[in-house]
């Protein structure tokens, strides 16, 4: 039996008003092997930024290309 680690790439961006264009959206790009330190790192990412938009994306690292985004925070 094969096991495999698979290498997780995440980013977590937040922007402080929803006038605010695209390009101010900033934040972290962190690349793991444990699932348990990417739950680490969202958690203490929303409660750092509790008043502010925050958007997770999925990372490929090997294309480097988005897989996923979501806005999963938005404050008030």
């Amino acid at each position: 039996m094969w096991v495999t680690t698979a290498l997780l790439a995440f980013a977590l961006r937040y922007l402080m008003s929803r006038w605010a264009t695209a390009a101010l959206w900033s934040g972290p790009t962190l690349v793991t092997t444990q699932e348990s330190e990417v739950l680490a790192q969202i958690e203490q990412f929303l409660a750092a930024h509790s008043g502010n938009y925050v958007r997770l994306l999925g990372i490929n690292p090997r294309a480097k290309q988005r897989q996923f985004e979501q806005v999963i925070q938005i404050p008030g």
